[in-house]
């Protein structure tokens, strides 16, 4: 295997190692609730991070790229494949947990209630996502579908504070909003430096 795809691997890993770590610390703070209730908090967590780690990383692939070798974006999509597993897995545990399949649905019936249950709504918004990069060969407009992931990462954070035990503490929190702002302040710096580019070459 190429050294800069190990290297690529290494950094997936490192980041797999590092959430799965924080978010093991956070639930073992509160055991309690069996093993199923035990895992379906761990999916969240992990998945929460592995979600925030392949958006922030996919504004800077060139520059990932060239810090850990090629080919980066294999490594980005075994973040996103990651979080999107363990999206799925966290419903699926809660739906075995209530011995309901309502957890899978989204509610409709308030605005209340559908922003308490927006898990569902992460998870399709994470699988628009997979669908864009899958069409990235073949459309040109495959990154207006990819932002969808986004948009998953804010309605996860909206909804692990407003229901997950594990994020209630103010440290938690306090953490997951410079998450959602470390991203906010990213895209926009991106986008920005796109926009001087051309500027810069007419200017030349």
């Amino acid at each position: 295997m190429p050294e800069k795809k190990v290297r690529s691997l290494w950094w997936v890993a490192i980041v797999h190692l590092i959430v799965l770590a924080l978010a093991a610390l956070l639930v073992l703070q509160q055991p309690a609730g069996g093993a199923l209730y035990v895992g379906l908090r761990l999916a969240a967590l992990v998945g929460l991070g592995l979600i925030f780690a392949s958006c922030w990383s996919s504004l800077f692939v060139r520059e990932l790229t060239k810090a850990l070798g090629r080919p980066f974006v294999r490594a980005h999509h075994v973040l996103s494949i990651a979080g999107l597993v363990l999206a799925t897995l966290h419903p699926l545990a809660v739906a075995i947990q209530r011995a309901s399949a309502a957890a899978l649905l989204p509610r409709f019936s308030s605005w209340n209630g559908f922003l308490l249950r927006l898990g569902p709504i992460v998870w399709l918004l994470l699988m628009t996502g997979l669908v864009s990069a899958l069409l990235r060969n073949k459309w040109k407009g495959w990154r207006w579908l990819h932002w969808a992931n986004y948009l998953a990462f804010f309605a996860a954070v909206y909804h692990a504070t407003r229901l997950g035990s594990d994020v209630q503490g103010t440290g938690v929190r306090v953490v997951l909003v410079l998450m959602a702002v470390s991203l906010v302040v990213a895209f926009v710096w991106k986008r920005l430096r796109l926009r001087r580019k051309p500027a810069r070459k007419s200017a030349a």
